[in-house]
């Protein structure tokens, strides 16, 4: 059974709760929400991941020294090659498009309203961290 756990309110507001194996050390770095073609519509990140960029060099995560290049999964391969099993922040629950305390959202950038997910389609919800999961939904 996955630590990824969905469920859709009032037809538009996506809960995300995670039930690890191991709860008490149990640390989420990045939480991306996709849509059918994989584009990522919601991205959050743990404040004190430092992400490693594709030129080599360091440096501490924000909204505005990241750049998403089509898919979560280059940011979330370096991010997860350059971290210590302790980087990321404890969370049980995460509602889309509400940023958890000790994170920041990377997409959509900064200032960007966050887009509303549409009834019919299917979301993919991927988390990764001590214990990573994903699941998805048809809101």
């Amino acid at each position: 059974m996955g630590i990824v756990h969905l469920e859709h309110r009032d037809g538009q507001s996506l809960v995300i709760s995670l039930t690890p194996a191991h709860k008490e050390n149990f640390k989420v770095r990045t939480i991306t929400v996709v849509d059918e073609s994989l584009s990522p519509v919601w991205m959050v990140i743990a404040d004190n991941v430092a992400v490693e960029e594709s030129d080599g060099e360091s440096g501490e995560c924000s909204n505005d020294n990241v750049e998403i290049r089509g898919s979560e999964m280059l940011l979330e391969t370096l991010t997860v090659q350059s971290q210590a099993a302790t980087a990321g922040r404890q969370v049980e629950t995460i509602t889309f498009g509400q940023v958890p305390h000790g994170f920041v959202q990377l997409l959509p950038k900064k200032g960007q309203p966050v887009a509303r997910l549409i009834s019919g389609k299917v979301y993919h919800v991927f988390v990764y961290g001590s214990e990573s999961g994903a699941s998805e939904v048809r809101m």
